[in-house]
């Protein structure tokens, strides 16, 4: 069985290359494209526009801390990233400095890999909280 360690890494490295690629674009023109570190810097702005996307990084990084560390990510803690993280589907301004901002509805690879990262840590929860580890008899 693939343990928490191994999970936590690959949730990282997901959410690493994710930062690099481009993520998101406006729906009108596809332009306005956004790179995952750029949506990680400024994404806390779409919450004053209701879009709760980015506060999935918050129980992600520490599910991933608590992964590296060879202990169990918190069941609850990683539905309500995976809540947070569904609302990324919803098309949502990206704040470019215009008076109307256009909309997102172009999903690139670094939104992908990111939510598979999500998915990855939320795997991790469900298998600890509902498949623990078995103790061998002595």
């Amino acid at each position: 069985m693939i343990s928490n360690k191994s999970l936590g890494t690959v949730a990282a490295g997901l959410w690493i290359a994710s930062l690099f690629l481009p993520a998101v674009s406006a729906c009108e023109t596809g332009n306005g494209m956004e790179y995952g570190w750029e949506s990680l810097v400024l994404g806390w702005i779409n919450i004053t526009s209701g879009n709760l996307v980015w506060l999935a990084n918050i129980p992600l990084l520490i599910g991933i801390a608590h992964c590296l560390r060879g202990r169990s990510p918190s069941f609850i803690m990683s539905m309500i990233m995976l809540a947070f993280a569904a609302t990324g589907f919803v098309p949502y301004p990206i704040f470019m400095g215009d008076a109307f901002p256009p909309m997102v509805c172009h999903y690139k690879m670094g939104f992908w890999l990111w939510e598979l990262s999500c998915v990855t840590m939320a795997v991790a929860a469900v298998r600890s909280k509902f498949y623990p580890p078995v103790s061998e008899p002595e």
